[in-house]
């Protein structure tokens, strides 16, 4: 092999090098955000901790700047949790996650759930109903007769959370009225900066 051709070889093996590391970089810097299953617009929102539970009204152009920052906070870890990026989705697959809409009864909620013993919940409630959007579009239930509303809605998402660092499979639950959940959203979210945010929460509303 000449040395114009071991020149021309090196050449080569440094741009490819050069090539793979830019890419790895720019996967690992452009965001990439995750289904998020709570509907903007809520008016209230209930922060459960080991069973009990302490209340936060929100009401657009009603809070004080309290409630404002809280709101602002919450928000910004609830995001946070669905923030992801190219490379992460290649290699840890989570661009392949399907999110999923899941009919199943699941009797009182507020009790089973938010309620548990050592659970740390979040409550979104909304005064209207809301309609459900799943995939950017209105979501029917295909099981019911065609006679009737195939529409889903709802007034509070029970969000319980998990501390970790990792994208899992989360769960919400729809309720209406009653806090029964016939519907549930399965979603992936990496919940520990949210977990710890709500657990470092005084115990008293504003």
């Amino acid at each position: 092999m000449t040395s114009r051709v071991k020149k021309i070889l090196s050449i080569v093996i440094i741009s490819v090098i050069v090539a793979i590391t830019v890419l790895t970089i720019v996967l690992a810097i452009v965001p990439k955000r995750l289904y998020n299953p709570v509907v903007s617009g809520y008016d209230r929102v209930a922060v459960y901790k080991d069973g009990k539970g302490v209340g936060y009204d929100l009401v657009e152009n009603q809070m004080t700047d309290k409630q404002s920052a809280f709101k602002a906070d919450l928000e910004k870890y609830l995001g946070d949790s669905f923030k992801d990026n190219l490379l992460s989705s290649i290699f840890q697959g989570t661009g392949r996650f399907e999110n999923k809409v899941v009919s199943k009864d699941e009797g009182n909620v507020s009790t089973s759930i938010a309620k548990a013993s050592g659970s740390v919940c979040l409550v979104f409630e909304y005064y209207e109903e809301q309609k459900l959007i799943f995939n950017g579009k209105e979501y029917k239930n295909p099981l019911r007769p065609v006679d009737q509303d195939e529409t889903i809605t709802f007034t509070k998402i029970y969000m319980p959370l998990s501390n970790d660092s990792d994208f899992q499979e989360r769960v919400v639950y729809l309720t209406k009225g009653d806090n029964k959940s016939s519907y549930q959203i399965k979603f992936l979210a990496h919940q520990g900066d949210l977990y710890n945010f709500v657990q470092n929460l005084e115990n008293d509303s504003f």
